[in-house]
């Protein structure tokens, strides 16, 4: 069944102002930066989940729209395991991180591809702070699937924590670009003026 990742793009980006995933960055728009990773990683299928009028999407890519969803993130998640399918791995990654090297997204394919784990989620060793993407597997899906109204990822996984696994990564696993300063860090780590 292999693996599925799921690029999350239904938020308000209420912070950052305007819609802060079709902002060029050197040319490029921020979701399509979060994009590439999933693409090179070795994901056998990828799911965007959004509202956005995205227009050229790679192939093969597929676009779900989850209605409104507001901060609740967990609506989107769902909508992203639905449209995968069948699949042995949910990889599940935020629009608007545009860091994650493409090689951590196929270590943690890997890493679930074992079986011996519910989840596997990084964490910026600098900072002890756990962050994203996160993998999870079938049959974790299938309870984020079924979770009451009000249940986040967090909650899910909390569950499971003796089930789950631990990477360590750099800074990149917490960055997102929720302001216009993020967007200045970021372009200044490109070295984009």
């Amino acid at each position: 069944m292999g693996s599925c990742c799921i690029l999350l793009a239904a938020g308000p980006s209420r912070r950052f102002g305007s819609q802060k995933l079709l902002v060029e960055v050197g040319g490029r728009r921020l979701i399509d930066l979060s994009l590439r990773p999933l693409l090179e990683g070795g994901c056998g299928k990828v799911v965007i989940v959004t509202g956005l009028d995205l227009g050229g999407v790679p192939e093969g890519v597929r676009l779900v729209n989850p209605g409104p969803v507001g901060e609740d993130m967990v609506k989107s998640v769902k909508a992203g395991i639905a449209a995968c399918g069948n699949s042995d791995v949910y990889v599940i990654q935020l629009g608007d991180m545009p860091l994650v090297p493409p090689e951590f997204i196929s270590r943690l394919i890997k890493v679930m591809e074992t079986g011996l784990f519910a989840y596997a989620q990084p964490m910026d060793m600098g900072r002890r702070k756990k962050g994203h993407p996160v993998a999870i597997s079938r049959s974790l899906a299938l309870e984020v699937l079924e979770s009451p109204e009000g249940t986040t990822l967090r909650d899910v996984l909390k569950a499971h924590e003796e089930e789950g696994i631990i990477i360590p990564a750099g800074p990149w696993c917490t960055f997102d670009v929720d302001t216009e300063e993020d967007l200045r860090v970021l372009k200044d780590l490109l070295n984009i003026g």
